[in-house]
């Protein structure tokens, strides 16, 4: 089964905006899982039990998050509103220096509030059980 890494946003200024793009790495789980595919996101993981907040933690955590990069197929990096965390940036250098596959979705924070909440990016209602076009 192919594995895909998502690269996404996990660090932010408030909760609330942690619990935003938690929220969205979960829903391009789910998709990439609707896909047949076995998504890997380590920042979704290893914060269950790993202080993001603490710079020892940290560093492990992201030494964690290469190693399972590397063991992946491709990845998806998701960026919303042009925003690239320094995790993210470590990421995206380490795909860069050893040629990883992957895609780019590029959203802005209305869509992705859109898609966590169920609809489409037009507005329409989206059935929640429909695998989705191709990650």
């Amino acid at each position: 089964m192919e594995k895909v890494y998502i690269i996404s946003r996990y660090s932010a200024k408030t909760w609330h905006e942690r619990r935003f793009n938690k929220e969205v790495t979960k829903y391009y789980c789910r998709r990439i899982a609707e896909a047949g595919k076995r998504p890997v996101a380590p920042h979704l993981f290893y914060t269950q039990f790993m202080d993001d907040d603490d710079p020892k933690a940290r560093r492990l955590g992201r030494d964690f998050a290469i190693k399972d990069l590397d063991e992946c197929d491709s990845f998806l990096l998701v960026i919303v509103d042009g925003v690239i965390s320094s995790g993210m940036r470590g990421e995206i250098e380490h795909v860069t220096r050893t040629g990883k596959r992957g895609r780019l979705m590029a959203i802005s924070k209305a869509q992705a509030k859109k898609l966590i909440e169920g609809r489409d990016t037009d507005g329409t209602a989206r059935d929640q059980h429909r695998p989705g076009g191709r990650l």
